[in-house]
C-alpha cells in the first residue's frame, strides 16, 4: 500500500513508546558511562535527535519505558522538557523485565490502549502518520515497520505471506550476508494487542510476542529514508555522517 507521502503528515493521535531500559552491553567498549540511548552523536545525545525527530512526525505525547540508568535519562528529559513541543512522560521498571516486560509496565502504568512502539537504540526515518494511518485502515492487530537492508545477518529477515501479512521471523545468520527485508523496531499495537502485552510480565517482544501473533501481524515497508540500529560499536561509528542532517 504506503500511498501516504508526506504531504499527508498528520497530527498522531496515539502516545509513542520509546523502549530504552537495556544495558546496552554491546555499546559498551566506546560508551561505557551512559544508557545507550544518551550516546552522543555529534555532540548531541541521541535521545534530543530522537525528540526533535518524533516532534516534526507530528507526536505529541511521548512515554519512555526505562531501566538501566533511569534516573540519567530523567534528568536529562528534565533538563529538555521545555524544548519541545511534546508531553513527556516516563516509566521504569522495577526491575530488569526485557523489552516486552518493560513495555506491559509502562502500558499499565500510563493507561495506554493503542499506541506506537519505538526502540530507543534505532532511527527509521519512516513518516509514522503514515505508518499509523495504514495500521488502521488494514483494521491491524499489531503491525510493524520493515526496511531493506544489504545485510541481513545482524539481524535477521522477515518473510511475506502477501501484500498485508508476514509469514515468518527468518533467524539472524551471521555467515549469511544477503539483502532483504527486517524488523526495523517500530511497531503499532491496537487496544485488542496492548491489552495481551499487558497480561505480560517479562520477555522479549520479537520472540515473546510479535512471533506469537505473526499470522496476523501486518507490515509497512519504509522505502525511503535513512536507517540506523547504534546498538554496536561498529553502527555507533556510523551515526556521525547517518543522522548529521536531523541534528537540530
Amino acid at each position: 500500500m504506503n500511498n501516504c507521502t508526506k504531504s499527508k503528515q498528520q497530527f498522531i493521535d496515539v502516545p509513542i513508546i520509546v523502549l530504552a531500559g537495556g544495558k546496552g552491553t554491546r555499546l559498551r567498549s566506546v560508551v561505557s558511562d551512559k544508557p545507550k540511548i544518551l550516546a552522543p552523536i555529534n555532540g548531541v545525545p541521541f535521545i534530543s535527535i530522537l525528540l526533535s525527530w518524533l516532534e516534526n512526525q507530528g507526536a505529541t505525547d511521548i512515554i519512555f519505558s526505562l531501566g538501566y540508568e533511569a534516573q540519567q535519562i530523567i534528568q536529562v528529559l528534565d533538563e529538555k522538557k521545555n524544548t519541545y513541543n511534546l508531553s513527556i512522560r516516563h516509566s521504569t521498571e522495577p526491575e530488569p523485565l526485557g523489552t516486552l516486560g518493560g513495555l506491559s509496565y509502562a502500558l499499565s502504568q500510563q493507561k495506554v490502549q493503542d499506541c506506537i512502539v519505538i526502540n530507543g537504540d534505532t532511527f527509521v526515518d519512516v513518516q509514522l502518520s503514515c505508518f499509523l494511518e495504514e495500521q488502521r485502515a488494514l483494521t491491524s492487530f499489531a503491525g510493524l515497520v520493515t526496511k531493506c537492508v544489504d545485510d541481513t545477518s545482524r539481524y535477521g529477515r522477515l518473510a511475506f505471506k502477501d501484500d498485508k501479512y508476514i509469514s515468518s521471523f527468518i533467524e539472524k545468520d551471521n555467515h549469511s550476508c544477503i539483502s532483504g527485508w527486517i524488523n526495523a523496531g517500530i511497531y503499532y499495537l491496537s487496544s485488542d494487542a496492548t491489552k495481551l502485552v499487558m497480561k505480560k510480565k517479562f520477555g522479549s517482544i520479537e520472540i515473546d510476542f510479535l512471533s506469537k501473533y505473526k499470522d496476523v501481524l501486518t507490515y509497512y515497508k519504509a522505502e525511503q529514508g535513512r536507517f540506523i540500529d547504534i546498538g554496536t560499536p561498529e553502527s555507533y561509528e556510523e551515526a556521525d555522517n547517518i543522522l548529521k542532517e536531523y541534528i537540530l
